[in-house]
């Protein structure tokens, strides 16, 4: 907790788990010459077609990370004054999918980052090759480690 990073992350709420609104659209313009190129040029689709599946899609992909990510690490919802609210999709975290997905998360967070990175879409972990199944990263779960982090609300806080 004493790395640049972490004391970085000790101003944000969210501590790196939520997409602020700048976030959200830096991810936007990052995807824009992947993303047209490949549907207008390879797929033959027309700049409204893909314009209709791209932002809808990444909007869609924003509202369940913030939904799933940052109560994943135990903290708050994300306000609409921060990013896109998690409000809209909360009634999934009661899910059997948001238990698989928290599942895989966990394994990623177990292998020190080097395995399961999507955390809203894991079958991508599947095709890349990142996957790593329960039964491999649950014998090196630590119990009783949790430590408690500077700025983070603890659940009874919430």
């Amino acid at each position: 907790m004493k790395s640049a990073p972490a004391q970085r992350l000790n101003g944000d709420v969210f501590r790196g788990t939520a997409f602020s609104w700048s976030v959200t659209a830096m991810m936007m313009t990052q995807c824009i010459p992947t993303v047209y190129p490949v549907f207008l040029f390879l797929l033959g689709w027309s700049p409204l077609a893909t314009t209709a599946l791209f932002v809808p899609a990444l909007l869609f992909h924003g509202l369940l990370w913030n939904a799933l990510h940052p109560a994943m690490h135990g903290l708050p919802d994300v306000p609409s004054s921060y990013g896109l609210p998690s409000s809209v999709l909360r009634p999934w975290r009661e899910s059997k999918l948001f238990d698989m997905l928290r599942e895989n998360h966990a394994g990623h967070h177990v292998m020190s980052g080097r395995a399961n990175y999507n955390v809203c879409c894991p079958g991508f972990d599947h095709l890349l090759g990142t996957f790593t199944p329960e039964a491999e990263w649950r014998p090196q779960v630590r119990e009783n480690t949790a430590r408690p982090i500077e700025g983070a609300l603890l659940a009874s806080e919430m």
